[in-house]
C-alpha cells in the first residue's frame, strides 16, 4: 500500500499563466483597439482591412502583455505572481511595461 499525501499538489509547469492572461486579454483589447480606431488618421474606410488593423495591433499588445506576465514569473520565480496582489510586484512589472511601450512606440 502507498502512503497517500494530502499536502498540496504541486503546480503545474509551463506557460499556463500566460495562457490564461492570453484568453482573457485578447478580446478586451481587440474590442479597445477597435472602439480607438476611428480616432487614427489614415485608417482605412473599409472595415475588413480596419478590423485586420485592429487584430494586428492586438496580437502585438498580446505579445507583450504575455512577455511582461514572463518576464514577472522569472524576476519573481513564481508563475502566478500576480496573485495575491503586492503593489511592489505590479510596480515593477508596470515600470518595465512602461519602459517597453517607450521604446516600441
Amino acid at each position: 500500500m502507498e502512503a497517500s499525501s494530502s499536502g498540496p499538489k504541486p503546480r503545474a509547469r509551463g506557460p499556463v499563466a500566460s495562457v490564461r492572461v492570453f484568453i482573457v486579454a485578447a478580446p478586451i483589447y481587440f474590442v479597445w483597439e477597435m472602439a480607438q480606431a476611428p480616432l487614427f488618421t489614415g485608417m482605412p474606410r473599409d472595415w475588413r482591412l480596419s478590423t485586420a488593423i485592429c487584430a494586428l495591433a492586438t496580437i502585438a499588445d498580446l505579445i507583450l502583455l504575455v512577455a511582461l506576465v514572463a518576464v514577472g514569473a522569472i524576476l519573481f520565480g513564481d508563475e502566478r505572481w500576480f496573485a495575491p496582489p503586492r503593489l511592489a510586484r505590479y510596480a515593477v512589472v508596470a515600470f518595465l511595461g512602461l519602459a517597453a511601450q517607450m521604446v516600441i512606440e
